[in-house]
């Protein structure tokens, strides 16, 4: 049986080693490292930390070669062989590895070779871990060998990530005859509501279940660990590796605010796929191939419904209220309508290009591209509305999700976008069809906005438009620029293309010396954001250590600012913002 010894070899250097015993029978070997990991949609070419590589058959090296940058060919002679090597762990994400004094963390795409004749056969995974710390992994445990796990295959290997810290909190709850368990790491503080987020995750969880009607698993683990300015999560079968700022844990006495409610959010997000891109999965990753890009224009429906419902369960869990999830699904729409790409990038286009635009952002991509996650959570709550409004209540995207589970996921079969209109357009009359069709064709492959001032109003909420506000204070111009201001300087962080400043020559990464011959920094945003249109204003800016003066004139600020207003209640409001628990 294929054999993987991991253990930490070097603290400081940040070095782990691999050993992976092979057994005889194979005249070539072949090992490969993926170059992506599902869910994180970038070429990360984790080979690159691999370093002192050796192969040897009863400690007598063997001949190989490299065939490409993640392949490696070793003559084995049909021999028993050990390979040998260490990884360069010091990536923070979760889509990483990490070593250090105080916490060890790695998924297994970035650390273990695939032995590609034995991709599909069962092995052993030994893990040692700092001075006996505890390890917390979905891999199913060898309870006679401690700190041994099995996985059946290599893909199962690589979707069960190792989280194990000098220090770290724990706590378990029961829901859907399901075990969770769930473990924070980093920055700890016994301030930390435990007992409060353990039950607001079992909300959560216990709602998601209820949709699908039950859980696939036995077992599920949420591993997050906590440091300043952090934040995501990578979703697995059977766990998931998360990032969190301290302060978005919930403190002992102090109310819900907006960052603990964002971490719940993440944390229902990342359950939710669990059914939704885990197993219900777009035709286009069966396989996966992580070897190349494999692109899918099917992202708006894995991580647009899934950024929608994990808000919807943060409702139905009575994490919070209609009128705060009101809010924030009009905060969601603004975002979208506050990004000029959503009028060049269709959303379906947004999820093929993921590899090249969304995780290969940089300062002009609000001009050219719009987020699948953001944009379709937008699509899915128009689409979960349309269906109650025109199905006289009767269906939801529930019923969506639930057909596509129950006839796709759990039989393993894989979607496309067809699928999807199919189990909308049965829960529907004939009659609309049509309409239905337009929706898709308009919300997927089109670039205009959805129209829910048409619909809203039948689930008494009213919907308003305004210009921007900051600190309360609405705005009256716009510059078409966005500043970064720190103590030193003015940059100009984002420029649209439309507007005259871009016109007039201005630049992404300017510094903004004065406006008006005024320099004081914390003028600047009042004299941009709250003038008049057609205003003129000359800047005096420097770029790479040319000074230079523009004059731009100000607009007319656009009206994206939304506001969702509950006015009463009736049967289709009352259903869609149902507190489930």
């Amino acid at each position: 049986m294929l054999h993987y010894k991991i253990h930490p070899k070097n603290l400081g250097a940040h070095l782990i080693h691999v050993t992976i015993d092979i057994p005889a029978g194979e005249r070539h070997i072949i090992a490969k490292l993926p170059k992506w990991i599902p869910g994180s949609y970038k070429i990360r070419d984790y080979s690159r930390h691999i370093q002192a590589f050796s192969a040897t058959a009863d400690n007598q090296p063997l001949v190989w070669r490299k065939t490409d940058s993640d392949t490696w060919l070793i003559e084995a002679n049909e021999q028993a062989v050990q390979l040998s090597y260490d990884v360069y762990a010091y990536d923070l994400s979760v889509r990483g590895a990490y070593l250090d004094d105080t916490r060890f963390f790695f998924n297994h795409c970035c650390v273990c070779l695939d032995i590609t004749h034995l991709s599909e056969q069962k092995r052993l995974i030994n893990i040692a871990t700092v001075d006996n710390w505890r390890i917390f992994t979905a891999l199913p445990i060898d309870e006679q060998n401690d700190g041994t796990y099995f996985a059946e295959n290599y893909h199962q290997q690589i979707d069960c990530p190792m989280e194990s810290a000098q220090n770290y909190l724990h706590s378990e709850f029961m829901a859907g005859d399901v075990r969770h368990e769930v473990v924070f790491t980093g920055a700890l503080s016994d301030d930390y509501d435990m007992d409060g987020m353990t039950q607001q995750l079992k909300n959560i969880c216990e709602a998601e279940i209820k949709l699908f009607g039950g859980s696939p698993l036995d077992s599920y683990l949420f591993m997050t660990y906590l440091e300043a300015n952090q934040y995501g999560g990578l979703e697995h079968k059977n766990s998931v590796a998360q990032m969190a700022s301290p302060d978005m844990m919930m403190k002992k006495g102090e109310k819900l605010n907006k960052k603990m409610i964002d971490f719940m959010g993440l944390c229902s997000h990342e359950y939710f796929h669990l059914w939704n891109i885990k197993r219900l999965q777009p035709k286009d990753f069966q396989p996966y191939d992580l070897y190349r890009e494999q692109n899918t224009e099917m992202l708006w429906m894995f991580e647009g419904f899934t950024s929608y419902y994990d808000e919807l369960f943060l409702l139905r869990s009575g994490v919070v209220d209609s009128t705060t999830f009101l809010k924030r699904q009009a905060q969601n729409l603004s975002r979208v309508l506050n990004v000029p790409g959503r009028k060049l990038q269709p959303l379906a286009a947004s999820s093929f290009d993921a590899w090249t635009k969304l995780y290969q952002a940089d300062a002009n991509s609000p001009n050219n591209m719009v987020s699948y996650y953001s944009k379709g959570a937008v699509f899915a709550l128009y689409l979960d509305l349309f269906i109650r409004k025109h199905s006289q209540g009767q269906s939801s995207l529930d019923d969506v999700m639930r057909y596509l589970w129950q006839n796709f996921g759990e039989k393993g079969i894989g979607i496309d976008e067809d699928d999807v209109f199919a189990a909308c357009g049965r829960l529907l009359p004939n009659d609309k069809h049509e309409l239905l069709a337009t929706v898709f064709v308009e919300g997927l492959h089109g670039t205009s906005d959805m129209p829910f001032a048409q619909l809203l109003p039948d689930f008494a909420v009213s919907v308003q438009s305004q210009a921007k506000r900051t600190q309360d204070q609405i705005h009256t111009s716009d510059s078409g620029m966005r500043l970064t201001i720190t103590e030193n300087t003015a940059k100009i962080a984002f420029l649209d293309a439309n507007s005259h400043a871009a016109e007039a020559g201005i630049s992404v990464d300017d510094e903004l010396i004065a406006i008006n011959q005024n320099n004081h920094r914390n003028d600047f945003n009042q004299c941009l954001d709250f003038g008049k249109a057609g205003e003129k204003l000359n800047l005096l800016l420097s770029r790479r250590g040319r000074v230079f003066e523009k004059t731009i004139a100000l607009a007319k600020p656009l009206q994206n600012e939304v506001i969702f207003t509950q006015t009463g209640k009736n049967d289709l409001g009352d259903d869609w913002l149902a507190t489930w628990i």
